[in-house]
């Protein structure tokens, strides 16, 4: 299905006025960026709705898949970045035969944040997040302990 990004737009804002709600979520920014073929466009347009959200005091979180050999270096330094307060890293890690999820904030405008990989899980109780990422060796070295 093709996305008519200026008539999403203008649904969008109508919603807003008509629910209120105090948070939005745009899942994703992947599937939206096709149906706006130039990047300056692109970005412009993710601007508009950051301003939409941002005028009516609605918190806004969107998502995006990045692909490439460097995801988190790719996204800080796009020039989407630069519309986004913060920008929050989830990746997926093989080590050996197990996947480990892992969290680090990339860009916290304001805010002498946390740089470090964090490992998370997702439990019935909510998000955990646990001890730094440290890598295939120190992942080791806690299996052995169990």
């Amino acid at each position: 299905v093709k996305i008519n990004a200026d008539a999403l737009y203008w649904e969008l804002k109508e919603l807003l006025e008509n629910l209120q709600p105090k948070r939005v979520v745009i899942d994703s920014l992947t599937d939206l960026e096709p149906a706006i073929n130039d990047p300056k466009r692109f970005r412009d347009y993710v601007y508009a709705l950051i301003d939409l959200f941002s005028a009516r005091q609605i918190t806004s979180v969107f998502t995006s898949q990045i692909a490439g050999a460097s995801p988190d270096q790719e996204l800080v330094e796009s020039e989407l970045s630069m519309v986004f307060d913060g920008i929050v890293s989830l990746r997926l890690r093989r080590i050996q035969e197990h996947i480990r999820k892992t969290a680090c904030v990339l860009k916290l405008r304001g805010s002498n944040h946390d740089t470090g990989v964090r490992q998370f899980k997702i439990t019935s109780s909510g998000i955990v997040v646990e001890t730094k990422f440290e890598g295939a060796t120190a992942f080791m070295r806690q299996l052995q302990k169990v």
